[in-house]
């Protein structure tokens, strides 16, 4: 991951992680940004802003490599959606998490 700084124009690594390949998905709930899918990632890894490190999950949804999969965050579940095999079969399947943080995110 990395941290760009506007005052130098350019990017400082913060933080090596697990391999993740090509397409992946991710998104940003609070301090965390969640990481999905990737033609060599399996896991659901959740990078922490505030603490700069990551949190390896197993991924109940992300057993085989897709990509393109559509994420969004509601009511403070995550939505996952869409996509594809890494054999180019398309997805049709909707995927939504129980509730993953007390906080609100509309």
């Amino acid at each position: 991951l990395f941290d760009p700084r506007a005052d130098r124009r350019k990017f400082t690594i913060k933080l090596l992680i697990p391999q993740i390949g090509a397409h992946p998905s991710t998104l940003l709930v609070n301090e965390d940004i969640h990481i999905f899918h990737g033609n060599t990632n399996r896991k659901h890894l959740i990078y922490s802003i505030a603490h700069n490190q990551v949190q390896e999950l197993p991924d109940l949804v992300g057993a085989g490599r897709r990509r393109r999969v559509s994420v969004l965050l509601y009511k403070n579940r995550i939505i996952r959606f869409g996509g594809h095999e890494f054999d180019d079969r398309f997805l049709e399947t909707f995927w939504m998490s129980s509730v993953i943080s007390a906080q609100e995110n509309d």
